[in-house]
């Protein structure tokens, strides 16, 4: 994490007051493997670099971004969308990614309290106990278990919105679920 510091010094002191308009996460490596003989430390290692490293690079520039309300991309890969048993672990570290929201523009008090509300108004439609446990006892009974099982009204529906809504407008509600 030395190398962030150092490199946020650099950039700091090269933008000043301005800001920074644009910060590009494109770090991960690749551990190959079945998960049941990789070594936890080749685990660890791969988020180290393919999760916590973007967002401690996101933590260090914030500030920057923030003066110059400038933007994030990160990097991904296609793999954030699939799995594989080969390269699970590497395929995990991009679903991490993929899911982490590494923006930040505003101080977050009022889009927690907001997201706060929302999530209230979901858990009227969870799932419950029981629904569960009927599922996971399907898939372990089955003989032919599907890849993924999806419980619940609530999930039902962010899973649909993420299916057919372009992205924009997933973000949109996003931003209004979490008044961002």
């Amino acid at each position: 994490m030395a190398s962030i510091e150092y490199a946020e010094k650099t950039v700091s002191a090269q933008v000043g007051e301005a800001g920074l308009a644009g910060l590009v996460n494109n770090a991960g490596i690749g551990v190959d493997g079945p998960i049941e003989f990789m070594p936890t430390e080749d685990m660890s290692r791969q988020f180290e670099v393919n999760v916590f490293g973007p967002v401690a690079v996101v933590r260090a520039f914030l500030p920057l971004l923030r003066t110059s309300r400038g933007r994030i991309v990160n990097v991904s890969s296609v793999a954030g969308r699939m799995s594989s048993p080969l390269i699970g672990v590497y395929f995990a570290s991009k679903f991490a990614l993929e899911a982490l929201p590494l923006r930040g523009r505003e101080l977050y008090e009022v889009p927690l309290r907001t997201f706060e509300k929302s999530v209230e108004s979901f858990r009227k439609h969870a799932c419950n106990a029981e629904d569960v446990a009927r599922t996971i006892h399907r898939a372990l009974i089955t003989p032919r278990p599907r890849a993924r099982y999806v419980v619940g009204t609530d999930a039902r529906v962010l899973l649909l919105m993420r299916r057919w809504l372009p992205g924009r407008a997933n973000d949109w509600i996003g931003r209004r679920l979490t008044g961002l």
